[in-house]
């Protein structure tokens, strides 16, 4: 006789054995696929538009964990009034459509999460439940699915919650061990990121979708260099110039600049200060309008002094 699972009750932290076994008892006989990896090859993502591909990635991962097709649909960011079909649906943001690795993820996590949560009702404290949750994505087969789209921060804790990319790494690394699983059966399938996070070589052959995302970032590196050199050399011609400068100048040069300077400076805060006296000024005080006068002759005056500062500066540049 099949054992039956009993609800979880506890006020303690789950341990990572204790997660496995709760589970093992919950699904090992509802999912046809459970304890088994589902390996994410190029077939897994074709689809030829980005909504055609959405649905393709979701039936799979339906027909892997059991799920009635159709009792699952879409919401795209895109088109919201598009009937989804579905009893439970997921809602796609545009930015996770656009990447094949993230819309696999993205969905993998959203499936997980209806099982334990709509399917068995399971509704522990946040952080366990999260736990729980990236425990069971590994367990149902999905591990490669999900650390195939760890790749941008800002989306790695929208699928992970609080579980880091570490400790999702360290789980699926032990079910590999208990299930003798030789990773380099599947490194065809897993871009540049995954390989790095599970230290798993780059095979000599990459399927197509894996070396697509080894190119991408590869030519992002290539990018990123190149700015770099731009900016060594910008910075660097303009210190060459800047120096070339300092050498040129005569000391009767450099003492012509700063007064320059210093009368730039004086000039503006005049006109500044008159113009924002000018607002508040009473036009039927005689006083007032004679010292407004005073202070433009003055700004007038300065200005005088700066343009000539200016000429004399430029004659010794000509020397």
């Amino acid at each position: 006789m099949a054992k039956t699972p009993t609800a979880l009750v506890t006020s303690m932290p789950l341990t990572a054995e204790a997660r496995e076994s709760w589970l093992h008892d919950m699904f090992s006989e509802l999912l046809p696929h459970y304890g088994e990896l589902l390996v994410p090859r190029d077939s897994f993502y074709d689809g030829p538009s980005s909504h055609k591909r959405a649905q393709h990635v979701l039936k799979n991962l339906c027909a892997w964990l059991g799920i009635k097709p159709g009792y699952v649909g879409l919401i795209f960011e895109s088109d919201p009034e598009e009937d989804s079909g579905g009893r439970y649906n997921i809602y796609l943001e545009s930015a996770v459509v656009r990447d094949d690795f993230l819309l696999g993820a993205t969905l993998a996590m959203a499936l997980t999460r209806y099982l334990l949560e709509e399917k068995k009702q399971i509704h522990l404290p946040a952080d366990e439940q999260r736990l729980l949750i990236g425990t069971a994505s590994i367990l149902f087969g999905l591990g490669l699915v999900i650390a195939n789209g760890l790749q941008h921060e800002d989306h790695d804790a929208q699928l992970l919650g609080s579980l880091s990319v570490s400790q999702y790494a360290a789980t699926l690394h032990g079910f590999f061990r208990q299930r003798r699983i030789a990773m380099r059966m599947y490194q065809a399938y897993l871009p540049p990121w995954t390989a790095q996070l599970l230290d798993v070589p780059k095979p000599a052959r990459l399927g197509r979708i894996a070396a697509e995302a080894y190119h991408r970032q590869r030519h992002g590196r290539y990018q990123t260099i190149g700015v770099i050199w731009i900016i060594i050399l910008v910075l660097g011609l303009g210190g060459y110039v800047l120096f070339q400068r300092a050498q040129s100048e005569s000391p009767e040069t450099r003492q012509k600049h700063e007064q320059l300077e210093l009368l730039q400076y004086v000039h503006n805060e005049c006109v500044k200060t008159y113009e924002y006296n000018r607002r508040f000024v009473d036009t039927s005080d005689l006083q007032a309008e004679r010292n407004m006068n005073a202070e433009a002759a003055r700004c007038q005056s300065i200005g005088n002094e700066l343009k000539n500062a200016q000429f004399e500066y430029q004659k010794l540049l000509r020397r």
